[in-house]
C-alpha cells in the first residue's frame, strides 16, 4: 500500500514538472504585453518607416525584410484579360486593405475600354479631326494607351486604326460601301479625291453648302452627294477660298445642285 501511494506521488510530481515546463514555455513564446511607452515607441519607430524605405542607404533586402515584418499575405486579383487589378494585403494584426490599380498592358486589345477607345476614335475622325486633334481629345477624355505610356500621340492613334483595319479585313469597308446610294462619297475619300481637310468638308456640312447624311454604322461616318457636277463644284469652290479668301464667295459655289440638296 505504502509503495503504491509512493508511486502515485512520483507520478504526480513529474506530470506536475511536465505542465510547469510546459507553461513557461508557453510564457516565453508568447508575446509580452507592451507598456504604454513601449507602445508610444512602436508608434514613433513606424513614423520612419516611410523615411527609411525611400533613404539612400536602404537596400532592395532591407526592404523585402521590411516588408515580410509588416505583411502576411498579398492576394492579386486580373479581371478577365483587361488592365483592371485588384489587390489585398493582408497586414499582420490581421488588418486588410483593398487596393485597385491599372498596370501596363502589352496591347490595346487588354484594355478594359478598348471597344470604347475604338467607337470614341471612329466617332472623333468622323467630325473630321486630325489624328493629332483626336489624340489630344482622348488624353483629355482620360484615355491611356498600354505599355506604359501615359498619353496618346497621333501616330498612336494613326497605328491602332491600322492594326484595326487591317485584323478586320475588307469587311469594314465593303460594309461603308454598301451604306452609299448612288453618287454619294464617304467624306474622308471625297476630301482624299479633291485634295483638301475633311475638317473643310465638315466646314462645309455645318453651313449647308453640301448634302450630307450620316450612316448608321459606329464612328459616326458621314456621306456625302457628290455626282460629278458637284463635284466639279466643290473643286471650284476650293479653288476659290485658296486663291481669293478675301472675296465674297459666289452664291453658286455655295448652293448645291437641285439633285444635290442637303438632307
Amino acid at each position: 500500500m505504502a509503495r503504491a501511494l509512493e508511486r502515485q506521488w512520483e507520478e504526480t510530481l513529474h506530470a506536475h514538472r511536465r505542465l510547469q515546463q510546459e507553461y513557461e514555455q508557453f510564457c516565453a513564446q508568447r508575446p509580452a504585453q507592451l507598456t504604454a511607452a513601449q507602445r508610444a515607441e512602436v508608434r514613433r519607430l513606424a513614423q520612419d518607416i516611410p523615411e527609411l524605405w525611400s533613404a539612400d542607404s536602404t537596400t532592395a533586402v532591407d526592404r523585402q525584410q521590411l516588408i515580410r515584418l509588416l505583411i502576411e499575405r498579398i492576394a492579386v486579383t486580373v479581371q478577365g484579360q483587361s488592365e483592371q487589378v485588384k489587390l489585398c494585403i493582408t497586414w499582420l494584426g490581421g488588418f486588410v486593405s483593398e487596393h485597385a490599380f491599372v498596370p501596363s498592358v502589352g496591347s490595346y486589345a487588354q484594355l478594359a475600354d478598348y471597344r470604347r477607345l475604338c467607337d470614341r476614335i471612329e466617332e472623333l475622325r468622323g467630325q473630321g479631326k486630325s489624328m493629332a486633334d483626336v489624340a489630344t481629345s482622348l488624353n483629355a477624355e482620360g484615355f491611356r494607351p498600354p505599355r506604359r505610356v501615359t498619353r496618346f500621340s497621333g501616330g498612336q492613334v494613326a497605328g491602332l486604326l491600322a492594326r484595326k483595319y487591317e485584323k478586320a479585313g475588307g469587311n469594314h469597308g465593303r460594309r461603308l460601301t454598301t451604306t452609299l446610294k448612288k453618287g454619294e462619297w464617304l467624306l474622308g475619300d471625297l476630301a482624299r479625291h479633291l485634295g483638301m481637310p475633311p475638317a473643310t468638308l465638315h466646314h462645309w456640312r455645318k453651313a449647308g453648302w453640301l448634302r450630307a447624311r450620316k450612316l448608321s454604322v459606329s464612328g459616326g461616318r458621314w456621306a456625302i452627294g457628290a455626282s460629278g457636277d458637284e463635284r466639279r463644284r466643290l473643286a471650284r469652290l476650293r479653288r476659290h477660298q485658296q486663291t481669293k479668301p478675301n472675296q465674297e464667295i459666289p452664291k453658286e459655289l455655295t448652293t448645291p445642285t437641285s439633285a444635290n440638296r442637303r438632307v
